[in-house]
């Protein structure tokens, strides 16, 4: 079936782009250990409350969830599908 596929989102308050990097080598360690496969990452700064998201951050953010859910149904279809007689 192929290995599981993990995006990571995080929104931080600081707008160095370097915050995240902890966050996400512990990420990208956890993954691998359980074999995930990342399809996706956002890191968003300037966001100390949920008011600071900025539109595009949030479209980016649907868009990387439209393609995790899409890679799950793609997964769930191509297994439960009928093998032809």
């Amino acid at each position: 079936m192929g290995k599981k596929k993990a995006v990571f989102l995080t929104a931080m308050a600081d707008e160095d782009q370097k915050t995240a990097s902890g966050a996400n080598a512990s990420f990208d360690l956890m993954a691998d250990y359980l074999g995930w496969e990342i399809v996706g990452r956002l890191n968003v700064g300037g966001c100390s409350t949920a008011d600071d998201l900025r539109k595009k951050d949030l479209t980016a953010a649907y868009k990387l969830a439209l393609q995790a859910l899409f890679f799950i149904v793609e997964t769930f279809c191509c297994c439960t599908r009928p093998t032809p007689q």
